[in-house]
């Protein structure tokens, strides 16, 4: 009996042919061009006007400030005071061949689309926000690969009063 360590490929490389089973045999003899594309599915950038975005734990507690591309969930809020304003919205890929989908629902609107699920055509989206609004965003970055995916969420919600806070 023979063992093999197991490989590890790293992006941009492919698996060495041949293998202990005698079928050196891919299937394919022309050389996959999807080795040579980014499989780069991070956003760089997400701004919401001039919020702050929180990155959320597990739990949905806001930690740290800003945008880090290995968090998948944030949340924004609106402050006390604040009133209804137009907001751009950017979404920023890391690889500018990679594609950008999202959406925003209106969650006291049974979910309502506000922008339906598209492809971001690269510029910022402006979403007139009224106060005490609560919105989705929901992201899906594409690598060039095509099959290479990263997902966000962004929870848009508004800084409660110490009276709201104790409401249930």
């Amino acid at each position: 009996v023979t063992t093999q360590a197991p490989t590890t490929v790293l992006p941009g490389t492919s698996v060495p042919s041949g293998n202990n089973s005698g079928n050196n045999n891919t299937g394919n003899n022309n050389e996959n061009n999807s080795n040579n594309k980014s499989h780069n599915a991070n956003l760089q950038n997400v701004t919401i006007g001039s919020l702050t975005l929180f990155q959320r734990d597990i739990f949905g507690n806001k930690g740290t400030t800003g945008f880090n591309p290995n968090v998948s969930y944030y949340v924004a809020e609106t402050p006390i005071g604040f009133q209804t304003a137009s907001v751009a919205i950017n979404l920023e890929a890391a690889d500018a061949k990679s594609k950008v989908y999202y959406m925003i629902n209106d969650r006291e609107d049974g979910n309502k689309p506000i922008r339906p699920y598209a492809l971001s055509d690269g510029t910022a989206y402006n979403l007139t926000l009224s106060p005490k609004t609560v919105l989705d965003i929901n992201v899906t970055v594409k690598a060039e690969d095509g099959s290479t995916m990263k997902f966000y969420s962004i929870n848009l919600t508004w800084e409660r009063t110490l009276i709201e806070k104790i409401q249930v």
